[in-house]
């Protein structure tokens, strides 16, 4: 997914991150996409600067495999419609999709951010992108009720 193995890998220029964070006061809506944006070693003073702005609408769109409990933490306590990549939940096929991804550290991310998200009383919209393919049209069905299992909403 995501042609990661034919780009090379690139991180937000920082510059662009400071010129953003400098001027939270006058954003709306920011979306945060491409890659894995939870990876970028910056992410997190990301979060936990855009807490103090709860008028802000943000968007992250993730493979939700690596993020740390603190992270998952400061997403809970921000305004984000949270978007996981997840086409399929059948556990062979997820990972033949997503190679080098785990099915079970997806579920116990979600079970984690679920936990954090009644703890902080957390405005978190979470939305699941399901790419249909040959290999997952069958399941449709079955995302819909792994998403109601999981407390997504859309």
């Amino acid at each position: 997914m995501c042609h990661q193995d034919r780009l090379p890998v690139k991180n937000i220029d920082r510059k662009i991150v400071n010129i953003i964070l400098d001027n939270l006061q006058y954003i709306e809506k920011l979306i945060w996409q491409g890659g894995e944006v939870l990876t970028l070693p910056y992410f997190k003073d990301i979060l936990s600067k855009t807490v103090n702005y709860p008028r802000i609408r943000y968007t992250v769109i993730t493979n939700f495999q690596n993020i740390s409990d603190e992270i998952i933490d400061l997403v809970s306590k921000n305004n984000i419609d949270f978007i996981i990549s997840i086409d399929s939940i059948m556990k062979e096929t997820y990972e033949k999709i997503r190679l080098g991804a785990s099915f079970e550290r997806l579920e116990k991310n979600i079970k984690k951010l679920n936990d954090c998200m009644i703890k902080c009383e957390s405005k978190v919209y979470l939305q699941i992108n399901f790419v249909v393919m040959p290999i997952n049209y069958k399941e449709i069905s079955d995302i819909i009720d792994f998403a109601y299992r999981h407390k997504f909403s859309i």
